[in-house]
């Protein structure tokens, strides 16, 4: 499958846990799960935003009949992210670009830990 054929509906905070990715995750599913769209991200896919689980949340232990056991939190970490990487839920774009936002934007500015410094992985997203 091509970049160009693939759209990812993304939860804007996922833009974070991608770029710290390090094969680490609730089970092995998760893991494989999240490997294939990380590089399916950085071979250009499109990226949807959703406030809404999507695509690297169907293999989380979190998701509970499609809906976040943490929702009211994430909901505030996507919040965050998209007031910094100025997006909008529904917005689509390349997830080479979408990624390099989160990074520009987030990563670069030390605002990370501000957006998601009380996640249950934050102690792998040191940099």
């Amino acid at each position: 499958m091509s970049g160009s054929e693939c759209v990812l509906r993304l939860r804007p905070h996922h833009g974070l846990c991608a770029s710290f990715f390090q094969g680490r995750g609730y089970s092995a599913a998760f893991v494989r799960q999240m490997s294939e769209i990380i590089e399916t991200l950085y071979c250009g896919a499109t990226v949807e935003l959703t406030d809404s689980t999507d695509d690297i949340c169907a293999a989380c232990p979190h998701n509970i009949n499609g809906v976040c056991d943490t929702e009211q939190k994430v909901r505030q970490y996507d919040q965050r992210v998209l007031d910094r990487i100025g997006r909008h839920t529904g917005d689509r774009l390349n997830g080479r670009e979408f990624l390099a936002l989160v990074r520009e934007q987030i990563i670069l500015p030390g605002q990370r830990s501000f957006i998601c410094g009380d996640c249950e992985w934050d102690s792998l997203c040191q940099m």
